[in-house]
């Protein structure tokens, strides 16, 4: 079989695309960060005492916040099992105004996803923000958790 130079470009065009996307990878810089998400068996809010997921987010944008979007996975600590039926996979949000250069503590309850709980430890794994959108109806999205802080 004869190559000609059509051909060849061709052949090469897709490894050169390949090569330069990993070495010069794009990136959706984060203008937030987040602490460790970790399990509660004893949140206090207004309305009681909750289990649920905790962490604290940081808006390092200019912009104010109107709803973070964030998915996770939530496993029994002593099996490695999900916590719940199917995967453990949650996708939930926090609506609340979250302006520039603030810090805000998130608690996400568990109960509507599962059967009460009762004293099991729970371990909280991939844990990213998806989606945020702006007061001024701007979004960021990272849907497959690909952002690094």
């Amino acid at each position: 079989m004869k190559l000609n130079i059509k051909t060849g470009f061709l052949l090469l065009l897709p490894l050169t695309v390949l090569i330069v996307c990993c070495l010069f990878p794009i990136t959706n810089k984060a203008l937030f960060s987040v602490s460790e998400p970790v399990y509660k068996k004893d949140f206090q809010t207004d309305q009681g005492t909750f289990k649920g997921v905790c962490f604290d987010f940081y808006n390092k944008s200019e912009k104010t916040i109107r709803l973070v979007e964030f998915k996770m996975t939530v496993f029994e600590a002593q099996t490695g099992y999900p916590a719940f039926e199917g995967t453990g996979l949650i996708t939930d949000s926090y609506s609340g105004q979250i302006n520039g250069m603030e810090q805000r503590t998130i608690f996400i309850p568990l109960d509507d996803y599962g059967p009460a709980f009762d004293e099991r430890d729970l371990k909280v794994d991939l844990f990213y923000i998806s989606k945020i959108i702006y007061c001024d109806e701007t979004q960021w999205n990272d849907y497959l958790g690909m952002t690094q802080e």
